[in-house]
């Protein structure tokens, strides 16, 4: 792992409360990533393998390997506790080091607890956009990350950050038009004005988590983010944990490994996992800074605008999604016949 100097930590913290996301280059080697992602290809192969075999075609499989979510695009290893020892071990390091557990506890505080333990595998499908639209997720919830392959620029499928957007006033899957929702006539979004004018404002310098295997990110997850589209057939595979601080409650029902997952782990990763560490005392951290400091939407501004002009279209595009949503129930009735 790189040593980083107090400077540096300094640096990050900045970064991350800036731009809402800061990535760590080369914090673990090569090698160490390499085994990571050879332990759980070897999980993904059994996955795939089982459902060959017993014929599975649907998305969601309790499979040889726990839960497993694939999709044309991904496959998705759910709290892929164990599943490689190498794994477990970086993040040990990420939560007890040194150079990364100073800059945890200035983003959150003391203690924290997982919410969710995660591999998104891309399978080299052609991915178009939008691929994962620009979204929020839970107040106080962060993200780490970990590459296991290289990402590189240009439509491979990067986790795509908007910096600084973790202080604009909502969230954009709700509240804009960047993408067009299912839910929405097409034709509405096309001419929404406010929307147009509001992308190509804030959305102009967003990002990506581009790196090389052993390259790690830390995020807010109140910055706008998503995925960009795999468009050139590369295959890739990132870590992604979900965290809150002790003192913020999780936004739905998360259960713990149980007891002999836990007890398999190393000390820092089974305590963060088993969300049994003391609640926080109140600390200025820069989450609840965030919070803080977020734009207000203000009455007459473009967010407001915005903001409005989406909820128009969701008024006028109702037959739409009516006929949309009755129109695929028939399809399927009889597709079954």
């Amino acid at each position: 792992m790189t040593t980083l100097q107090n400077k540096d930590i300094n640096q990050n913290a900045t970064q991350l409360e800036q731009d809402g996301f800061v990535m760590l280059k080369q914090l673990f080697s090569r090698e160490e990533a390499e085994k990571a992602h050879q332990e759980l290809e070897d999980c993904y192969q059994k996955d795939i393998q089982a459902r060959k075999e017993q014929n599975n075609k649907v998305p969601h499989w309790q499979g040889p390997c726990g839960h497993s979510v694939l999709t044309k695009p991904s496959h998705l290893l759910i709290d892929a506790y164990t599943k490689s020892p190498a794994l477990d071990q970086m993040f040990e390091k990420f939560l007890s080091s040194p150079e990364t557990k100073p800059l945890i506890e200035r983003l959150a505080g003391k203690n924290i607890k997982l919410r969710g333990y995660n591999i998104r595998r891309m399978t080299g499908a052609f991915d178009p956009p939008p691929a994962h639209e620009w979204h929020r997720d839970s107040l106080g919830e962060f993200g780490f990350g970990i590459l296991l392959t290289d990402i590189e620029p240009d439509e491979n499928a990067a986790t795509s950050f908007v910096p600084g957007s973790h202080l604009f006033p909502y969230c954009p899957r709700w509240n804009n038009l960047f993408y067009i929702p299912d839910t929405v006539f097409p034709l509405f979004a096309k001419i929404s004005v406010f929307n147009k004018w509001l992308s190509k404002k804030v959305l102009k310098g967003h990002t990506a988590a581009y790196g090389k295997k052993g390259d790690a990110y830390i995020f807010i997850n109140d910055t706008w983010h998503g995925r960009q589209p795999n468009l050139k057939g590369k295959e890739s595979m990132v870590v992604l944990i979900g965290a809150f601080p002790t003192d913020y409650e999780f936004p739905d029902r998360v259960t713990p490994p149980p007891k002999e997952i836990l007890d398999q782990l190393p000390p820092h990763v089974k305590a963060v996992a088993s969300c049994e560490l003391p609640r926080n005392e109140y600390q200025d951290t820069i989450l609840r800074r965030v919070v803080k400091n977020r734009q207000s939407t203000g009455l007459f501004t473009l967010w407001r605008a915005a903001q409005i002009e989406r909820k128009i279209v969701d008024v006028l595009s109702m037959p739409y999604y009516f006929y949309n949503r009755v129109y695929r129930i028939l399809k399927y009735k009889f597709s079954q016949i």
